[in-house]
């Protein structure tokens, strides 16, 4: 944050996840907690020379996206500024590995919300997948914000529980801005629980702002010893907006494959009386490559030097159901071809493969990818109707 200051550049909140991470599933954006947090502290942080700013890449459920995959693009997705990073897949079949790694990309300032942990059969926050997370990173910044176990713990017996379309924590039957006072719309948080998390989320900057103005120069290095160094981030090509960083893959000729945009991030769970509200729209959208038979010609990508990337290996994830779209959309109909030499894998490894980097909607199809040069590879479709739909390349 000082460093931000004395440099002039806007302090960064970058937002990655599922559509819970900005209240979609039944409200509007100026209901989910980071626009909240953007209210909170924007005039604070101006009092003290800084901006404030919030960037996202939410996925919904229409995208077919796995957290791993669409972590392992963070650079590309958020850019590299990012300050604080906020991660939230829950009800999906992210790890305990895929928050360790984003809390080493992020230098370790990494907030995992959990929506429901601390309910009844849910692990509580320093167990299962966080535990590693905050066992390695918690003196950096780390740290899981719980919504059901935080409400349990603040309002008691006054507090009812997780049920949906519950009305009231306890203590408040509306949010501040509306008299909308859901805590929880379904198994995501309503405007009431969003603005639990906003608060405390808000209350942790405000200290942190309150510090550093105390603060007569630069602070010490606040670096802790043992920890494993910053890893190489794979390069990624992936269609999603907003876009806050530059994909390292680029697109050099699509001929006639379409680029559309997926739905957005559950704009269709909004309720119907708010849905023509401007504020209410959630901004975010996965995309696609799209083509239907050999008409269309090739999708090519241009791949950098495997020299600065973590691995040699070649993924391409399809869009939009992470069980089913790799089976029926990559096994019969569609040709890879590449510009040097690599090794092609076999269809039963592309299968099985178990990448600490991406998800079920990938395939492998090649490693040991050529140091020294950059790499092209080209995509084409078989003469079927079937649609294929390329969401991403991923290279590490």
């Amino acid at each position: 944050m000082y460093k931000k200051k004395m440099t002039k550049e806007p302090f960064v909140l970058g937002a990655i996840g599922s559509g819970t991470i900005v209240g979609a599933f039944g409200n509007c954006q100026r209901d989910g907690y980071l626009s909240l947090i953007e209210t909170n502290v924007r005039e604070a942080f101006m009092s003290q020379g800084l901006k404030f700013e919030v960037r996202t890449a939410v996925f919904g459920s229409f995208c077919g996206a796995s957290p791993k995959s669409v972590t392992s693009c963070v650079p590309s997705l958020l850019g590299n500024a990012i300050d604080l990073l906020h991660y939230s897949f829950p009800h999906s079949d992210d790890d305990a590995e895929t928050r360790f790694r984003l809390a080493r990309v992020s230098g370790g300032s990494v907030h995992v919300i959990e929506p429901s942990c601390g309910a009844s059969g849910v692990e509580q926050k320093g167990k299962g997948k966080n535990a590693r997370l905050l066992n390695g990173f918690s003196q950096k910044g780390s740290d899981v914000l719980c919504l059901e176990e935080a409400l349990q713990t603040v309002f008691g017996d006054k507090y009812k529980g997780q049920s949906w379309g519950l009305v009231g924590d306890g203590m408040h039957k509306t949010t501040r801005g509306s008299e909308n006072g859901v805590v929880w719309r379904n198994w995501a948080p309503g405007p009431l629980g969003h603005q639990f998390i906003a608060d405390a989320t808000s209350m942790l900057l405000f200290k942190a702002l309150r510090l550093m103005a105390s603060l007569s120069g630069a602070p010490k290095d606040m670096a802790v010893d043992g920890l494993a160094p910053v890893p190489l981030s794979p390069a990624c090509f992936i269609a999603h907006d907003p876009h806050h960083g530059t994909d390292d893959i680029a697109v050099s000729n699509a001929n006639k494959w379409r680029r559309l945009p997926g739905e957005s991030a559950g704009d269709d769970e909004i309720p119907l009386e708010d849905r023509e509200n401007p504020n209410c729209e959630h901004p975010d959208a996965c995309g696609f490559y799209e083509a239907r038979g050999s008409s269309a010609g090739a999708l090519v990508f241009k791949i950098p030097s495997s020299e600065s990337l973590p691995g040699r290996k070649v993924f391409v994830c399809c869009c939009c159901n992470a069980e089913l779209c790799v089976e029926e959309q990559f096994r019969d109909y569609v040709e890879f071809t590449w510009s040097q030499a690599v090794t092609v894998v076999s269809r039963a490894e592309a299968t099985n493969q178990n990448s600490s980097i991406v998800g079920k909607e990938c395939l492998l199809i090649a490693k040991d990818m050529p140091f020294a040069n950059e790499l092209t590879i080209s995509i084409k479709t078989g003469s079927t109707n079937v649609p294929v739909r390329i969401s991403s390349v991923i290279a590490g």
